[in-house]
């Protein structure tokens, strides 16, 4: 009897975390991860979950030089974090410190950061950070606020995902890119607003050069420099967007020869790969999931139709000749 019961028990709570995605949000202490509520999680570039074993950490409503070393080496805040700069605040913390931040990738809360504080131009502190749960909210709507910073730039180049909460960038003077990043590709739901406004003016940042990359798609970018776009025009080689993905082979018309390069990569899609996935075919340098007709697959390329030497086939090339 009580093994049926703790079957049944595991069964019920294996169904709710799977089936809960249909509903708008998690329950207390459960975020939303590839439309499922989990406790933690992590994203493959793929969008597949990660599990791993990740140091967890509470959160604070407000990180100051006493407290900051206690997130060395943080993988996931159970809360959230605001970082405070305005006047009157004591113990602020040293922008040149944040960087104890740079393993935390999942806040189950929000993300707070106010005040000026010229030393802090962008949040690279931040730079592996992939999911805001959004499970807690700023003000009872926010779960990403930028307020009266000092920020040039945005720059959380791994952010995949803010899970639930509204986007409040305001009055950020220095502030560009937060206007033409596609901020709905990063929301879950249709219902999340993004007020940005009050930011640097465009004009200002097209003066200064702070304008997304060439290589970067309509998407938008974190800050300048092609590593730093939300997507890629053409191809994605390992983070930084790319016009062609690396060749294997170039001719040289100095030395009039073909050179042979050992890191060339494949096209797949939108991405430069040392190999194609499983289950594709190459035909040239490109990947594929189908070959296109008249080929046919091989073991790992596309192959030219094949000839079938019928007897008439073989009289008439006869006769030819």
């Amino acid at each position: 009897m009580m093994r049926n019961l703790s079957f049944l028990i595991f069964f019920i709570a294996i169904n709710y975390a799977t089936a809960f995605n249909k509903k708008e949000g998690c329950p207390k202490n459960l975020i939303l991860c590839n439309d499922v509520c989990v406790k933690s999680c992590s994203l493959d570039k793929n969008g597949q979950i990660n599990s791993s074993n990740e140091k967890v950490c509470p959160g604070t409503d407000r990180v100051t030089s006493n407290n900051i070393d206690s997130y060395r080496g943080c993988n996931i805040i159970n809360g959230s974090i605001t970082i405070s700069y305005y006047d009157g605040k004591k113990n602020s913390v040293n922008p040149k410190i944040l960087n104890i931040f740079n393993s935390v990738r999942i806040i189950n809360g929000y993300l707070k950061i106010e005040g000026p504080n010229k030393l802090m131009q962008n949040l690279t502190a931040f730079k592996n950070l992939e999911i805001i749960g959004g499970d807690e909210l700023c003000d009872d709507s926010y779960s990403f606020v930028l307020n009266e910073t000092s920020l040039t730039s945005i720059a959380l180049t791994s952010l995949k995902q803010i899970s639930a909460g509204d986007i409040y960038i305001k009055s950020n003077e220095y502030l560009c890119y937060a206007h033409d990043i596609s901020w709905n590709n990063i929301t879950k739901s249709p219902s999340q607003y993004f007020f940005i406004e009050n930011n640097n003016e465009k004009s200002n940042c097209l003066l200064s050069l702070n304008v997304c990359d060439n290589q970067c798609s309509s998407n938008g970018c974190w800050s300048s420099g092609p590593d730093q776009c939300l997507s890629c025009k053409k191809f994605n080689n390992d983070g930084t967007c790319v016009r062609e993905c690396p060749p294997f082979a170039k001719y040289n018309s100095t030395t009039n020869t073909v050179e042979q390069f050992s890191n060339g990569k494949y096209t797949y899609k939108h991405e430069c790969l040392s190999k194609c996935p499983e289950k594709t075919w190459v035909i040239n340098t490109t990947c594929v999931d189908f070959c296109p007709f008249p080929k046919h697959k091989g073991t790992n390329e596309c192959l030219p139709e094949p000839v079938i030497f019928t007897k008439n086939l073989i009289t008439k090339i006869t006769n030819e000749k």
